[in-house]
This record gives structure tokens, C-alpha cells and sequence, in this order.
């Protein structure tokens, strides 16, 4: 219970680093452009991290449902972006993580056992 308690945790405060590595690809990479882009598709993402590190109290439906919508982003960023500063097999690890993490998040709200609000928002 505690060691779900410290992932669940470690799941809600790094989460603002989701879009911020994909701007920090941006900056590298020959001919990359993509900055601008990757700060307009990352601002509701990088919202919700700050909402994450400042609210202890969050919703775990909350956090899963956007782990799950960067997973999208994940598989949809090439075509977005054209981000050359990606590497090779990043954006296919980024979604699987992505894809376990929102799993575990809902198999936790599932088992009820955790003191955090297990309501939609």
C-alpha cells in the first residue's frame, strides 16, 4: 500500500515532464523547427503538471485519463511536430509508458485501497 502510495506520487509529480522533454527535443536535431509547435501542443500538459505538484489531493481518474491523452500525443507527434529532435524508438517507449502508467492509476482506483478522492474531478 505504501509503495503504491510513492508511485502514485512519483506518477503525479513528474508528469510535467512528459511535455517538457518533447520541447527539449526540439532544440536539438538539424533543421529542427518544431519549438513552437511543441510549447502550443504542451500547454495543457504542462498545466495540469503544475496543477499536480501544487494539489496533493488530485483525482486519480484525472491523472490516468491524461496519461492516456499523451499517450495519443505520443503516437500523433511525429505528424504534429515533425520534431527531428525525437530519437530513434522514443515516441514507442514514451506511449508504452505511458499506457502502463494509466493502467496502473485505474487498477488503483479499482482497488480502493489508497487515502486519496476516488471521484471523476
Amino acid at each position: 500500500m505504501i509503495m503504491k502510495s510513492k508511485l502514485i506520487n512519483f506518477f503525479r509529480k513528474t508528469f510535467i515532464f512528459l511535455p517538457l522533454i518533447y520541447i527539449g527535443f526540439s532544440l536539438i536535431g538539424q533543421d529542427n523547427d518544431s519549438f513552437l509547435l511543441e510549447l502550443i501542443y504542451g500547454i495543457p500538459f504542462l498545466l495540469f503538471g503544475i496543477y499536480f505538484i501544487i494539489e496533493k489531493n488530485t483525482s486519480l481518474i484525472l491523472i490516468s485519463i491524461l496519461y492516456f491523452s499523451h499517450m495519443v500525443y505520443d503516437y500523433l507527434n511525429g505528424h504534429l511536430t515533425n520534431n527531428t529532435g525525437v530519437p530513434y524508438l522514443y515516441q514507442e517507449i514514451c506511449l508504452l509508458y505511458d499506457l502502463v502508467v494509466s493502467l496502473f492509476l485505474i487498477y488503483c482506483v479499482h482497488k480502493k485501497n489508497l487515502n486519496y478522492r476516488h471521484n471523476f474531478f
